[in-house]
């Protein structure tokens, strides 16, 4: 009986502990109905666990500078899709494509990032593009 108890318990912590990452990595921060595109230049680039970051410093229309930090996957991920820890460089000019977050400004999640050269690097949400 105690065993059957303390399987239960455990069987019922693993669930919670998996609901919980899944709801961790879902996009309900960003608005995926929508996308904007702009260009930026490479502030830093942030290749860490459990997720990447890639700032970015955005002129406006008056020619101030507006900083946009987006979201971009896991390392893991990113590396299947051709990124590396030295993919962007500090200084680097970028067009991106970008789903906004539902709140504020200046946040978002990374779809695809374009170079002056035309390299275009997708990310797993580049998925949601559509073509």
């Amino acid at each position: 009986m105690k065993q059957t108890v303390c399987g239960l318990l455990l069987a019922a912590l693993i669930a919670m502990a998996a609901s919980s990452a899944q709801a961790h990595h879902s996009l309900s921060a960003y608005d995926i109905t929508k996308t904007i595109e702009f260009g930026g230049t490479v502030k830093r680039f942030e290749w860490a666990a459990p997720h990447c970051w890639l700032i970015l410093d955005v002129p406006d229309e008056k020619g101030n500078s507006t900083e946009w930090v987006l979201e971009a996957g896991t390392p893991v991920v990113n590396n299947r899709y051709g990124w590396k820890r030295d993919t962007f460089k500090s200084g680097d000019k970028l067009q991106v494509t970008v789903f906004p977050a539902r709140e504020g400004p200046g946040h978002g999640a990374l779809m695809r990032a374009v170079f002056p050269d035309g390299r275009t690097l997708d990310g797993p949400l580049a998925t949601y593009l559509k073509k």
